[in-house]
């Protein structure tokens, strides 16, 4: 199955800004993107079930009626304020019948459009998404790919990840941080570009997933990714892009600390989770996110688009000055699991 793409951007006609990093100015950015458009850009197709403007706190849903999940996303004020450059959080949940009261809910990471002035100033975004799920970037006003610890992008998937069990009804998820369960920490770890520093997040628990079948049992669940990255400067491969085919690597959903081999953990139903039709050790893959099997970009000015294999990819930033291993695709999102 494949999903077209479509990519919002700050310098759209009549798209919303983030001049002061404000919560209220995120979630209308979100609210525009997602469900009533702007200028002559349509929206992808969710909906805003619930929204509370005194605390600043909004959840998105996406369209069940376009294949999506019907999962929910909640964003919202950390302290209820809508302070310049405020932490927020994010959280999700298989249903909700309020702003407060979520249901089978995953973990609840952090983010902020971080605070600076100048050319240090936080206030570009980017949302790259379909009806059923997106990427969520917010970057300083002028830097490279190679990026900064003082002043990182934020990064997160919010929706519906490709499951390799079909019908699987806990596909929606929120992921801010790879290395972290739940947080209020808004640090340069708070974003999927940390995913250019090193790869190996196997055993860091950052994905609380619930069984396939909707049951309440869970289990703690941690991006794969399958090249790695030194992350300093020192080391860089290719400042610019590689001067060969770029190779494209799925970022995977498996099981901490497992792996096929794995004999001594079972299911609820006794299945070793190798075997499990509920909650086995490959989950699935994150939609439209790829490791390079060529790490370069390091020197390009954010936000570069480059050519993979005739298509357009936006390259990460390397929170940590190194070079790029990973990239988001503009264009089509293939489900490889999905019946042709």
């Amino acid at each position: 199955m494949a999903q077209a793409v479509t990519v919002y951007r700050w310098d759209d006609a009549g798209a919303p800004q983030l001049p002061n990093g404000k919560p209220s100015e995120i979630i209308d950015i979100l609210t525009k993107c997602l469900v009533d458009g702007y200028g002559d850009k349509t929206p992808l197709g969710w909906t805003r079930p619930f929204y509370d403007a005194v605390n600043q706190a909004a959840a998105f849903r996406n369209s069940v009626a376009d294949g999506g999940s019907g999962g929910y996303a909640k964003f919202f004020s950390n302290d209820g304020s809508d302070n310049n450059n405020a932490l927020m959080r994010i959280t999700h949940a298989a249903s909700m019948t309020d702003i407060n009261t979520l249901f089978r809910q995953g973990y609840t990471q952090a983010l902020r459009a971080t605070a600076g002035s100048g050319n240090n100033k936080t206030d570009k975004w980017l949302l790259i998404g379909t009806n059923t799920a997106f990427y969520f970037i917010m970057g300083r006003n002028v830097s490279v790919h190679a990026g900064s610890t003082s002043f990182p992008n934020s990064c997160i998937f919010v929706g519906d990840y490709y499951s390799t069990i079909p019908s699987d009804v806990s596909r929606f998820i929120t992921l801010a941080a790879p290395a972290q369960t739940d947080t209020s920490f808004a640090g340069y770890l708070e974003t999927l570009d940390w995913l250019c520093v090193s790869a190996q997040y196997s055993n860091s628990a950052c994905l609380k997933l619930y069984d396939a079948d909707g049951f309440e049992s869970f289990i703690q669940y941690s991006l794969c990714s399958f090249t790695n990255n030194s992350s300093v400067t020192t080391n860089t491969v290719f400042n610019a892009a590689p001067p060969f085919p770029q190779g494209l690597i799925p970022v995977h959903i498996k099981a901490t600390s497992r792996d096929q081999a794995t004999t001594n953990v079972s299911d609820r139903f006794g299945v070793i989770l190798p075997r499990s039709q509920v909650s086995p050790v490959y989950r699935g893959i994150l939609p439209g996110l790829f490791n390079l099997t060529y790490i370069g970009y390091r020197d390009l000015a954010w936000p570069s688009v480059v050519e993979i294999d005739a298509q357009n990819y936006l390259p990460l930033r390397n929170p940590n000055g190194g070079p790029i291993n990973a990239a988001i695709n503009l264009e089509i999102w293939h489900d490889p699991f999905a019946a042709l």
